[in-house]
């Protein structure tokens, strides 16, 4: 999604921002002096423009002033991953991804300086950004920290907000892989292909899911499949059909802390994925739903 105004790739510019902990002063300060500026586009070269505080997609004409984006490296999260802040150049503000009183992720520009969030980047999850890059060392998504699996996405129209999205077909060629457990840590597995909620001991680790989400049908619900590790070519096969498959999709519902979930059947409105107070008992659908991870 983005190319550099150096010469550098922007794979190659984003990991010099890491630098090491005690770096040669001769060679590279110990902390930027300012941001780095860059030009942002998507595939479809629509470049990212500040239009009345709301960062927004469009070609390029005369009519738009260019918008450089500035970018400060978050050294308290995991490096290796590419932990960035980001904002418009010469604004007091900065990207951030935040949950909506109705459970929607948005894209907010916040006034925060983004060389403020740099020096006490303390609780700054919600203004950071992983940079992935892709084959191509100047093409890269922006993930979420605050919400792992949601990127930076622009509308397929001119002139549109950035938005939080899950990640679109060409970006999946693989599923997620998770562990899930209730709330009295009880495991899901997978036993004689029946889905029991087991508690976790040495003999029973409980299973890994692959997990991938249902384009069809309105992403601000996080609708998704669920499958067992091993049918991952069948899981693909869904993924790839453009059909709604509602029987074989539950919607992700959070209640504001993001490791709590619970999976409601999109088929089935109102029933969800529910486990038995006892263990090793058959996973079911239920009207209260069971919170699970």
């Amino acid at each position: 999604m983005a190319s550099t105004l150096h010469k550098k790739t922007w794979d190659e510019d984003v990991a010099d921002l890491f630098h090491d902990s005690e770096p040669d002063p001769e060679i590279r300060p110990s902390v930027e002096a300012s941001p780095r500026l860059y030009k942002l586009w998507d595939l479809n070269q629509k470049y990212l423009f500040l239009v009345e505080n709301t960062l927004v997609a469009d070609v390029k004409t005369s009519n738009l002033p260019e918008q450089l984006i500035a970018v400060l490296p978050n050294k308290t999260l995991d490096t290796a991953q590419k932990p960035i802040f980001m904002g418009p150049e010469n604004k007091k503000s900065c990207l951030s991804c935040v949950k909506s009183g109705n459970g929607q992720y948005q894209i907010e520009l916040k006034e925060k300086d983004i060389m403020d969030l740099y020096r006490d980047p303390k609780n700054t999850k919600a203004f950071t950004f992983y940079s992935k890059s892709a084959d191509n060392a100047d093409t890269c998504s922006f993930e979420s920290a605050e919400f792992p699996g949601w990127f930076l996405s622009t509308s397929s129209e001119a002139k549109k907000p950035i938005e939080p999205s899950l990640p679109a077909p060409e970006m999946t060629n693989a599923p997620w892989q998770f562990k899930f457990w209730d709330i009295s840590n009880k495991f899901l597995s997978v036993v004689n292909n029946v889905l029991i909620a087991t508690p976790q001991n040495s003999n029973s680790p409980g299973s890994s899911f692959d997990v991938i989400p249902n384009t069809s049908l309105d992403p601000k619900r996080n609708p998704i499949f669920i499958g067992a590790d091993n049918h991952e070519e069948n899981i693909m096969i869904l993924y790839r059909t453009p059909e709604k498959f509602k029987n074989f999709t539950f919607y992700s519902k959070s209640d504001g802390r993001p490791e709590i979930c619970t999976f409601e059947s999109a088929e089935f409105p109102g029933w969800f994925i529910s486990t038995s107070s006892e263990p090793n008992k058959p996973i079911g659908l239920s009207q209260k739903g069971g919170p699970e991870n």
